[in-house]
């Protein structure tokens, strides 16, 4: 008897870690665009970030999100080079990655009413090393307050021997 009714437990655990989890929308949307699709090795590769408040109530951003500095404002990048793997970071991502923001006022927030966007930017190199010629897609994602992660749409950037 008791056999039987740990299997019917079993069972039981089994079929609702198998129905999908209940998906609640992010509160933003984020949406890239490459400043230039081709440059050269070693030159800046700036990506502009649009964060947009898609929910009905105020959200909080960090107020370097309309900068040149989004990666310090709770977005995460990611840069994958043509055979999949993660790009290098350089000193700086990994502190950014491994961290969160760097910024010594990372608490500084602004609210964003429904309907509007901010826009800022990320210098994909200050994070990454993509110092070898070869095409990388980038993307960004950023935690809304109830831990609910948006990602970005999907972006390739070529990198081109610099010459001489």
């Amino acid at each position: 008897m008791l056999v039987l009714h740990m299997s019917s437990l079993v069972a039981l655990w089994l079929a609702l870690n198998q129905m999908p989890a209940p998906t609640t929308p992010a509160q933003h949307s984020l949406t890239i665009a490459a400043e230039h699709d081709t440059v050269q090795v070693g030159a800046e590769i700036k990506v502009k970030v649009v964060l947009k408040n898609t929910s009905a109530s105020d959200i909080k951003v960090h107020y370097l999100m309309e900068s040149d500095h989004a990666e310090n404002a709770d977005i995460r990048t990611e840069v994958r080079g043509a055979d999949g793997n993660l790009a290098r970071f350089t000193h700086y991502g990994e502190l950014v990655y491994y961290f969160g923001p760097v910024s010594p006022v990372h608490l500084w927030y602004k609210l964003l009413k429904p309907g509007e966007s901010l826009t800022g930017a990320i210098i994909i190199n200050n994070q990454y090393d993509l110092s070898a010629p070869g095409e990388y897609t980038i993307f960004v994602q950023r935690k809304d307050d109830a831990g609910v992660m948006a990602k970005s749409n999907t972006i390739k950037v070529t990198v081109t021997p610099a010459t001489p």
